[in-house]
């Protein structure tokens, strides 16, 4: 694309071109704080679940790691080390789905388009608050 000579430019449209970089610059503002916002509840997303049986309880973080086990005394009931293991592991499983639909309740929250797993995937997401569409430059 060949740029105008310096002499055709016109002022008129150099007034138009000012104002779409700032309005440009401002929608990239509030999308840059959206984005903080965001990343930080979801830094704040944590899961939780309960046995079936009420003997462990445990919360993880969105990338489904153990921040908390709790383990009820009576565990010193079971005989079954294995059954007691794969309490555990249902457990943790079950939290990681919960701190995942927590996460994606808050991508909801956002509107539309805004999904958790393309955001995983680096997918970024439109906070412009319109229709999806991105501002004209």
């Amino acid at each position: 694309m060949k740029l105008p000579d310096i002499e055709d430019l016109n002022p008129d449209h150099l007034s138009v071109y000012r104002e779409r970089a700032a309005a440009a610059t401002e929608q990239w503002h509030a999308m840059r704080s959206n984005t903080d916002a965001l990343q930080q509840e979801l830094a704040a997303v944590r899961g939780t679940a309960t046995s079936p049986d009420g003997y462990v309880s445990a919360v993880v973080n969105l990338q489904g790691l153990l921040q908390e086990l709790d383990l009820d005394p009576r565990i010193y009931r079971y005989t079954d080390s294995e059954a007691l293991a794969a309490s555990v592991k249902n457990t943790v499983q079950k939290a990681t789905e919960d701190a995942t639909q927590r996460a994606q309740a808050a991508m909801d929250a956002r509107g539309p388009g805004h999904s958790l797993v393309g955001l995983m995937r680096g997918e970024i997401p439109d906070f412009s608050g319109g229709d999806g569409a991105s501002a004209a430059f």
